[in-house]
């Protein structure tokens, strides 16, 4: 136990639910767990879901209200920063890492993708030199799988860089014997380009107009510059929107699915909660393979495929044509998926906070 110490979180919390933000609120409860005194700092400027990440906008001027709590670094003993990939999402952390460093502070850093050294190759030079001298100033890494530990390994030493794999938010239920007269397909998301959607959609139409005998559900919320998405999805009646769903709603939508899709087009995705979430229900999994996902999926957890919508369809067709492999799969996912549960990510990442620095 760790009483008396005090654990400053710097970092975003929901809403909007991000994969960030939730594993935040994660931290949060695992630190007062273990007995630590904690004081948070919510980065998190924009409320509203868009495509707006790491470019500027005059309402991101609102950062330096956070900047009032730099009194939050004086009483610390661990100062965390949960930061982004951009430049911009490095830079805002700036004045708690220049603080924390002069007053001697334990600074730990956790990284959520899998974007920022690639992120850091393309900023011009004084960008570069600006971020290299942040990131250089942390005592610890944690990243989400080994092989992205080479994100910072143009700032830290090998020895400072740890993994804590991510873990699912949503456990069953109960475990439910599925049903296959049709096959459930479920795509639960925010509704962004990014995230494949629109693949999905183009996937699941051809499929519909083939007369598959599929149920297509959809959850997530729906991008502010990108409500013709939305509205695609809301004009189809082939199709259930399922709006933002979480906690037992979700659990219901995961056990209802057979089939679940992920065809993100982002190249540099982190490790998906919902990729683990969807395990820990059995579901057999369709998503990209791209290194955050790959390194968590194998064969035998679904298909891993590049992101198109005729790869989509085919992945689709394969299982509607023999519905075997659903069984078998749904066993060996519900098995390993207790890597990664709320308490495995707990020990983990307690084992990295309570190292000596």
């Amino acid at each position: 136990m760790k009483k008396n110490k005090t654990f400053v979180l710097i970092g975003p919390v929901p809403p909007p639910v991000t994969g960030n933000n939730l594993v935040n609120v994660e931290v949060a409860r695992v630190i007062k767990s273990d007995g630590w005194k904690l004081r948070s700092i919510d980065m998190e400027i924009n409320r509203k879901l868009d495509q707006t990440i790491g470019k500027f906008t005059w309402y991101k001027l609102a950062i330096f209200k956070r900047y009032l709590k730099l009194h939050y670094i004086l009483s610390s003993n661990i100062v965390y920063c949960s930061i982004g990939q951009s430049f911009l999402g490095i830079v805002k952390y700036a004045p708690f890492i220049i603080l924390a460093s002069a007053l001697g502070k334990e600074k730990v850093v956790h990284l959520h993708g899998n974007a920022l050294k690639d992120n850091y190759e393309s900023f011009n030079k004084l960008q570069k030199v600006i971020s290299r001298h942040l990131l250089s100033k942390f005592d610890k890494a944690i990243v989400l799988s080994c092989s992205m530990k080479a994100n910072f390994t143009p700032f830290l030493k090998e020895n400072q860089i740890s993994v804590c794999w991510n873990f699912s938010p949503v456990q069953p239920i109960k475990s439910t014997v599925k049903t296959r007269k049709r096959i459930n397909i479920l795509f639960l998301s925010n509704l962004l380009p990014a995230k494949g959607i629109e693949t999905f959609l183009d996937a699941v139409e051809n499929l519909i107009a083939s007369d598959h005998k599929i149920n297509i559900k959809i959850a997530g919320a729906a991008s502010t510059d990108r409500l013709d998405i939305l509205k695609r999805i809301e004009t189809n009646q082939q199709i259930e929107y399922c709006g933002v769903v979480a906690d037992d709603k979700k659990s219901e939508l995961y056990n209802w699915a057979d089939i679940f899709c992920m065809p993100t087009l982002n190249k540099q995705e982190g490790q998906p909660l919902v990729i683990l979430e969807a395990l820990s229900h059995g579901c057999y999994i369709i998503a990209s393979d791209v290194p955050g996902i790959s390194d968590v999926l194998s064969p035998k957890n679904g298909e891993l495929i590049e992101p198109t919508s005729e790869n989509i369809k085919n992945s689709i067709a394969k299982i509607t044509e023999n519905r075997n492999n659903l069984i078998i799969v749904e066993k060996n996912n519900r098995k390993y998926s207790e890597f990664f549960s709320r308490s495995s990510f707990k020990i983990r990442f307690l084992e990295i906070i309570n190292q000596a620095k």
